[in-house]
């Protein structure tokens, strides 16, 4: 899921969760503000939460028909 989130995205979700480093450190590498990176981890993840929600669905939809 990871993998079909935007460019922008799928690096600060790697950035923070994958490889450990602090919003400060993923702003100063891809020269934004850490607000910025705050935001999109959060949107980042808001979309993995509604992918996974999707999924579900899907999987609970074929079981019961």
């Amino acid at each position: 899921m990871v993998q079909r989130l935007s460019p922008v995205y799928k690096t600060i979700f790697n950035l923070f969760v994958i490889d450990g480093f602090k919003h400060e450190e993923i702003a100063a590498r891809l020269n934004i503000s850490v607000g910025t990176s705050k935001s999109n981890l959060s949107k980042a993840k808001a979309n993995i939460q509604k992918m996974l929600k999707e999924g579900a669905v899907k999987y609970y939809e074929q079981k019961v028909i």
